[in-house]
Parts: C-alpha cells; sequence; structure tokens
C-alpha cells in the first residue's frame, strides 16, 4: 500500500516503503503510549507525550499551590481567568492546557514566550511575570515532541 498525501498539486501517492513506516512507527508508539497510561496530546501531525505522570506529581502540586496563591506564569493565570481551568483540574488539563499555550515558529522562544527577560536594563523581576514558572517549565521540558518527518533527497541549497 502506498502513502497518500495532499499538497499544493493535488494529491501524490508515494511508494517508497520507508516513507510509509515512518508514520506508521510513530502510531505504533503513540498507541504503546496511550496503553500505559502516560499523557499524549496531538498537535497537527505531531505527538506530545508526557512519560511518567507519577515523577512530575510534585511539580503539578507546587503548580495547583501557585495557582492558589496567584503566583503561576502568566498562561495559567488567564486559562484560570477564562475558566478553561481550576485549581483542582486534572494533571492532564493543566498539561495540556500549557502545551495548548506554546506556538511553534522557529523564533527564539526562550524570549518570545517569556522564558528568560530581554535585555531592557530597565527590567525589574519583581515586576515582570513570566509566561511560565519553574515547575510550569519543568513539566513542558519533560514532554516529548513525536513528529514524522518525510526526508525529501536532493542537492542541500540554502
Amino acid at each position: 500500500m502506498a502513502l497518500t498525501e495532499g499538497g499544493a498539486g493535488g494529491t501524490q501517492t508515494c511508494k517508497d516503503s520507508r516513507i510509509q513506516e515512518q508514520p506508521l512507527l510513530a502510531q505504533q508508539v503513540v498507541e504503546t503510549v496511550a496503553e500505559n497510561a502516560h499523557f499524549v496530546y496531538r498537535r497537527g501531525r505531531g505527538y506530545h507525550i508526557l512519560f511518567g505522570e507519577s515523577e512530575m506529581l510534585h511539580y503539578f502540586d507546587r503548580i495547583r499551590a501557585r495557582l492558589k496563591d496567584g503566583t503561576s506564569g502568566s498562561m495559567l493565570a488567564d486559562a484560570i481567568k477564562e475558566n478553561r481551568i481550576h485549581i483542582d483540574s486534572t494533571n492532564q488539563l493543566i498539561w495540556t492546557t500549557l502545551l495548548q499555550s506554546q506556538r511553534f515558529s522557529g523564533v527564539d522562544f526562550e524570549h518570545a514566550y517569556g522564558i528568560i527577560a530581554d535585555g531592557n536594563p530597565h527590567f525589574r523581576p519583581a515586576d515582570y511575570r513570566y509566561k511560565y514558572n519553574f515547575e510550569e517549565t519543568i513539566v513542558l521540558s519533560h514532554t516529548l515532541l513525536l513528529v514524522p518527518v518525510m526526508q525529501h533527497y536532493g542537492p542541500l541549497t540554502p
């Protein structure tokens, strides 16, 4: 069976078995992960996976404590205000909300998402609310992004 891809020029069929195996392998990994009660979130053709929720329980508890005392990152604070999450939300809902707040565009994500401060000489950490606090960053950093990639062979040009 051939892999079918939609594109600008219509539907293209590829009969290369190496290309067929890659999306199938990704799907098998995701199914195995989901069967073992890990968190899986689909984004486009890729998947975010959080292995070992039990290892993150301390961080989820700290996230809840920060939500309660108002010191969470701005992304979760906004989600609380919009009633998308609550202090007693499940770990998976908190994790999913954090993932949905991220955008991948190829820019310097540390500055774009407020993970680190900008170069403003008048910056005062006490006046700035980071988009993600320490515990939220730890949970996000333990998340694997699995994306099937199709490699096109040809001349490498800039």
